[in-house]
């Protein structure tokens, strides 16, 4: 067992741009490059293993022959690269996210449920006139905000935003309003009955939240991000050695979202071994492993469990 770096599964859509490629890194031929999939095991995009003994291997094969797992992955961990906005859309049990603001241009807006309690009848007439926008909840968006959607909530990624997503383990998405556009010279397919079926119509007066510290060290600083039922999400700042370790049972995705560091860990046969990780890339750490962080500047990264 050993911390393995991944190789992201992309994704191109109508709404996608350049960011991920020019400011993370990524080596992908997309020309509109929406979604990078870093840690995951679902099927629509597997993640691969691009270091050591189980190079090529992808992240599901290492999660079930590896770390004998008989449960399915539990979570799929994207950067998302919203040039223009996406569809309104919601998603049913079992595809609960959050998103971690990267940066956002200035008038950049997030749509977050609904500005007033609706009937289901209300909902359904104004996704079919065309008004659903001005029921909408929206919010601007800045760099650092944490935006909780609970599966079942209506949303959408403004233009000109660039986030991590966190998620549970799902692809399932029902589209129901899409601006009119055009893709291959014809309407995107829409899924209004199933997300009538599934979505919230009460008001929801949430907006974003900011991160808060855990653990203030010399070598590092440990914000809090988020937690529910299916994930905790922190955010570290490294600025020289942290130890760490993962339980038996449990995992780290470490996403670096600035700077450059390493992870040392000893290896079977109790030699240290050391992996560099530029920003930008994603490590699984395997369950019962304690690892070290280094870096000579200063970096930072979300650490991900399961919760």
């Amino acid at each position: 067992m050993y911390p393995m770096l991944l190789k992201p599964a992309f994704k191109e859509t109508i709404w996608g741009g350049t960011k991920l490629k020019t400011e993370y890194g990524k080596d992908c031929d997309f020309e509109n490059l929406a979604e990078s999939w870093e840690a995951s095991c679902h099927p629509s995009g597997l993640s691969t293993v691009a270091n050591g003994l189980y190079a090529g291997r992808s992240l599901a094969e290492v999660w079930k022959d590896v770390c004998k797992q008989t449960r399915e992955f539990p979570l799929l961990v994207k950067l998302i690269d919203a040039h223009d906005t996406l569809s309104i859309q919601v998603h049913p049990k079992g595809k609960t996210e959050m998103w971690y603001v990267l940066d956002a241009e200035p008038d950049a807006e997030v749509i977050l449920g609904l500005n007033r309690d609706v009937t289901r009848d209300e909902l359904a007439e104004a996704i079919a006139d065309g008004s659903l926008p001005e029921l909408c909840h929206k919010i601007k968006a800045r760099a650092g905000d944490i935006i909780f959607i609970p599966a079942g909530q209506l949303h959408a990624i403004g233009k000109g935003i660039l986030l991590a997503e966190i998620q549970q383990s799902s692809d399932i998405t029902y589209r129901v309003y899409d601006y009119g556009r055009l893709s291959n010279g014809k309407p995107r397919e829409l899924h209004i009955e199933k997300a009538l079926d599934v979505m919230s119509l009460a008001e929801n007066k949430r907006g974003a939240t900011r991160a808060f510290v855990l653990e203030d060290e010399d070598e590092y600083i440990v914000r809090d991000l988020l937690s529910c039922p299916f994930f905790h999400v922190k955010e570290l700042e490294l600025f020289d050695d942290a130890d760490f370790f993962t339980e038996n049972d449990g995992f780290h995705i470490l996403l670096t979202l600035d700077g450059e560091m390493e992870i040392s860990y000893e290896n079977d046969d109790g030699d240290e071994e050391i992996l560099p990780i530029a920003k930008g890339q994603t490590v699984f750490v395997p369950g019962g492993m304690d690892y070290v962080l280094h870096t000579d500047d200063v970096c930072k990264c979300l650490m991900i469990a399961e919760k």
